[in-house]
């Protein structure tokens, strides 16, 4: 015999709670309140008075037809994170540049930029020559490195490349510098063309010494229709705002005297009232452009005018005792000399540097020649990255000394001449042995 059941069907409206899930709401509340006036019995270590349950709690039967109260959604205001704090604020990516041989690097002069139209001579370089020169030296493998940094020892330079030093004296004039309303400078000025090719090739690098006759001119800040340049109301402020290009991407400014005097005629307090007055012009320039603090990058760096020295010894003590009105020494006296004197600035170790006496060459097809032909004599440089270093514990060269050797027990490296952290070493054998201790000269 079968039997069969009709089990009824229920009706559910939409948005209704079916009964039995209703009374799954209501058994899982009952059960949750147990639980937690049993925790919290447990928690207290007391025990609870003794009370009848169906006293305290509905039964299930009852429990069944009560409602689930919704809890209502408060949203939660997000806590902002603060940034990640760094656990070592002085660890830095350090590389160290390495020379097969001891460093040294050529110097070039230049003055002025003109167009092709006009005659060239010493002192004045044809714009499409002066590119033409920088695509040799490229060629060649050279690649330019700040003066300042040299004289006090931090020899470094893009890897397989030669170093070489660029100056241009006599500053400023419109020929050699003049911004565009972009705040970039002409292509049509010499600057301008050296800030060009360092973008078209950043290996080459853009850095360059300015020396600056900052009282004997007007600086034409205006470019009148058939390209030449006039002196306008506002040139003071113009040049404030070049200036501050110059040091901000890397040609800075060094002392050329303020009037392009002949150190020979003057008297020794001539000579240094000369050299003050230019350090002066250049601080109330750089306080009119509201950048002060562009002095602390600019060192006391003199370039003889027409490379003559005073002509007594009390004039040559005022410019070689010299210092700024920041209380900086002279570091490095720029001379000019001849394309085929075979004298080079040489590292600041070497028994044959002279920081009195630099020497330069004036940039011409010439001097490319020259340093085509003679190139193996400048070693290219090569790098060797030693990860991240706390620099708060490289405040010695021993300490410094202490990582490439570190360092080097790891990997093979070559012999040669290690700069890292404006200190020298050479590397023979298993050892390293100090050469220039920068912290010991920067103090």
């Amino acid at each position: 015999m079968h039997f069969i059941t009709r089990r009824k069907r229920l009706r559910i409206r939409p948005g209704e709670v079916p009964p039995a899930a209703r009374q799954g709401h209501a058994r899982a509340g009952l059960i949750a309140q147990v639980a937690g006036l049993t925790l919290c019995a447990f928690l207290a270590g007391c025990s609870l008075p003794m009370m009848r349950m169906e006293g305290v709690l509905p039964s299930l039967a009852s429990a069944a037809q009560i409602e689930p109260t919704p809890t209502p959604f408060s949203p939660v205001e997000p806590i902002p994170t603060a940034p990640p704090t760094r656990l070592h604020p002085d660890l830095q990516d350090v590389t160290a540049t390495i020379w097969p041989g001891d460093p040294q690097a050529p110097v070039l002069l230049y003055h002025h930029f003109i167009p092709d139209s006009a005659p060239a001579n010493d002192t004045h370089i044809h714009l499409s020559e002066f590119r033409s020169e920088l695509q040799t030296l490229y060629a060649d493998g050279y690649s330019l490195v700040p003066l300042g940094d040299w004289l006090r020892g931090d020899v470094h330079v893009a890897a397989g490349r030669r170093p070489l030093i660029l100056t241009i004296d006599d500053l400023f004039f419109a020929d050699q510098i003049y911004l565009l309303p972009d705040g970039t400078p002409a292509p049509s000025t010499g600057i301008g063309i050296l800030w060009q090719f360092s973008q078209e090739h950043p290996d080459f690098g853009f850095a360059v010494a300015l020396f600056a006759n900052l009282g004997d001119k007007a600086y034409p800040n205006f470019i009148q229709g058939n390209g030449g340049t006039r002196v306008g109301s506002g040139w003071q402020d113009s040049l404030a705002r070049t200036i501050v290009w110059c040091i901000d991407h890397g040609a800075i400014p060094y002392n050329h005297f303020f009037h392009h005097p002949y150190l020979d005629r003057l008297s020794p307090e001539r000579i240094t009232a000369e050299a003050q007055d230019n350090d002066l012009k250049l601080k109330a320039l750089l306080q009119l452009a509201g950048r002060p603090d562009l002095l602390d990058r600019i060192d006391t760096i003199l370039a003889l005018p027409y490379g003559h020295w005073p002509a007594t010894p009390e004039g040559v003590k005022a410019v070689v005792d010299y210092r700024s009105p920041q209380g900086k020494p002279v570091i490095g006296i720029v001379e000019v000399g001849g394309i085929y004197a075979g004298h080079y600035l040489q590292a600041v170790y070497s028994p044959q540097f002279d920081p009195h006496h630099i020497p330069r060459m004036v940039g011409s097809s010439l001097a490319m020649g020259y340093l085509t032909h003679y190139q193996d004599r400048f070693p290219a440089g090569q790098q060797m990255d030693l990860g991240s270093l706390d620099l708060s514990q490289m405040k010695t060269a021993a300490a410094v000394q202490t990582s490439l050797a570190d360092a080097c027990r790891l990997r093979a490296c070559p012999d040669g001449v290690y700069s890292l952290l404006g200190s020298i070493f050479r590397k023979s054998g298993s050892g390293f042995t100090l050469l220039w201790d920068g912290a010991k000269a920067a103090q």
